[in-house]
């Protein structure tokens, strides 16, 4: 999957949703989300963000945990 938020053009494109006055929600594994970004996607105009995490994606913060089940990812989303 790739990253929404790495797009070249994800201002522009949230923009034009904005101005069509359509909400815009984004998915994300929120790697590359910073305080600045966040605040240049909510000047654009999004509207909304959802996070992506499994047990299928190489994270720091899992790199020991054995986890066997989604539930034992609450914490971290």
């Amino acid at each position: 999957m790739t990253e929404s938020v790495l797009h070249p053009d994800i201002m522009e494109i949230i923009r034009f949703i904005d101005e069509q006055k359509l909400k815009s929600i984004m998915l994300t594994n929120g790697y590359a989300l910073t305080d600045e970004l966040l605040r240049e996607l909510k000047d654009a105009g999004l509207t909304g963000l959802s996070f992506h995490i499994d047990t299928t994606q190489a994270r720091p913060e899992l790199d020991d945990a054995r986890l066997e089940h989604e539930m034992e990812l609450n914490e971290l989303r």
